[in-house]
């Protein structure tokens, strides 16, 4: 009997042994699985004197801003008489002086690490091309086809700027801002004679070489997110107003209190890291490769907050496309005039009209085709499907009927045909 009890007493110190030792695990386990992840992210050095500076002085002093946007848009609310336009780009001449001041010094964008960070800058700098592009159509208006051009490339020069140090927000908003100045410079090519449009092709020569690899803009995206990851974390009760309360799938996001002893926050953090190195190193690679994106993370939070950002590269590599046809055209343009007639081939163009040819972004290597068609010529690149279709442009007849019938020739991720100068414009 007493053998009994102490083979009881010895079982139960056990089973108490055993619980405090699986609580004491537990603990540790959430201890290590609930510590905020220490990431390192810079803080670049701002240069001093900032073209932003200028650039936001400029926006913040703009008037009637939200109707210069819609006076230059495909469809504006109303009509806009040239006498309103006018008055429009005069009451904001200094406004354009400001941002073409901005224009010696070097731009970076001050850098996002919070969820409060002001971005309302970028909405303003929509303003700013818009009223460049104002001011363009202004001077074709009065025949002044130089100076429209002029006003268009600050327009472009203005949209590659502000990429610099900008996340996946810049980026988008630098695209549209090219497209909506590089659309009407084609429209001003043929009215240039052969020194003017030698002094665009320097200048869009040098815009280019302004530009920002993509691979930039997701490393900046992956410290945004870090950051925003950083301070959800540190915080699992806090809620913040830019968070949506749904995922990507619109599931809603539960607290994520208990959720940690599942998957640690350091694990969260990893994973996400993870995810845009390995966008980034498929970045650095050509276009023309298709390699497929890496699996987004899986885990409720980054599900949530992580962006596909390489679905993003399609308008980057066409804004490129884009520019070095413009760039050719503008040489076979001097070409023409000079010659009377069209080079047999783009090499003819080789130094007197350019320096060099550009490559073709969409192409496995090599410039753009052409063909020459007597007094016309046809000029493409590839497209995103990387095939030479013998000049059959992006075409999806099906978007005639839609409310945006430009849109047909729009460039796609999964797009077939050719992107045409002068038809495939963005």
């Amino acid at each position: 009997m007493q053998n009994l009890r102490d083979r009881f007493k010895m079982d139960f110190k056990s089973r108490i042994s055993l619980v405090c030792g699986i609580f004491g695990l537990l603990s540790i386990w959430l201890v290590v699985n609930n510590t905020d992840p220490a990431v390192t992210i810079p803080h670049p050095v701002m240069p001093k004197p900032n073209a932003h500076d200028f650039y936001v002085a400029a926006g913040s002093a703009m008037k009637d801003g939200k109707q210069i946007v819609d006076a230059v848009s495909r469809k504006p609310s109303r009509t806009y008489s040239a006498a309103q336009k006018a008055a429009f780009v005069r009451q904001n001449a200094g406004v354009l002086v400001n941002v073409q001041a901005g224009f010696a010094y070097p731009y970076l964008n001050p850098p996002i690490r919070s969820w409060n960070a002001d971005t309302e800058y970028y909405t303003r700098f929509r303003q700013l091309v818009c009223l460049f592009t104002l001011k363009g159509e202004l001077r074709a208006g009065h025949g002044d086809w130089s100076g429209a051009a002029e006003s268009y490339l600050d327009g472009l020069r203005f949209g590659e700027d502000i990429q610099k140090g900008s996340p996946l927000l810049g980026h988008l908003a630098g695209s549209t801002y090219r497209n909506i100045a590089r659309r009407r410079i084609w429209a001003v090519v043929e009215h240039l004679n052969v020194a003017q449009t030698q002094a665009v092709i320097t200048r869009l020569t040098g815009i280019q070489e302004r530009h920002v690899p993509f691979v930039d803009m997701i490393q900046e995206e992956k410290w945004v997110g870090q950051a925003a990851r950083s301070d959800f974390l540190r915080d699992t009760g806090k809620s913040y107003p830019t968070l949506s309360s749904k995922d990507s799938h619109g599931q809603t996001i539960p607290d994520l209190s208990m959720y940690y002893l599942y998957r640690s926050k350091r694990r969260i953090m990893d994973d996400f890291t993870t995810y845009m190195d390995r966008s980034a190193q498929i970045a650095q690679q050509p276009y023309s490769m298709h390699k497929p994106a890496p699996p987004l993370p899986t885990d409720i939070l980054n599900a949530a907050l992580t962006i596909p950002v390489l679905q993003y590269r399609i308008k980057d590599v066409e804004s490129e496309t884009q520019n070095g046809l413009l760039l050719v055209s503008l040489a076979l343009h001097s070409f023409r005039l000079e010659q009377g007639h069209c080079p047999k081939t783009l090499a003819e163009l080789v130094p007197t009209y350019l320096k060099k040819l550009p490559e073709d972004p969409f192409a496995r290597g090599g410039t753009f085709r052409y063909h020459s068609l007597g007094s016309r010529y046809l000029l493409y690149s590839v497209g995103p499907d990387g095939s030479d279709d013998n000049g059959t442009p992006i075409d999806d007849p099906s978007k005639m009927m839609t409310p945006h019938p430009e849109t047909r020739y729009d460039v796609l991720e999964n797009s077939v045909g050719d992107v045409i100068a002068g038809i495939n414009l963005q």
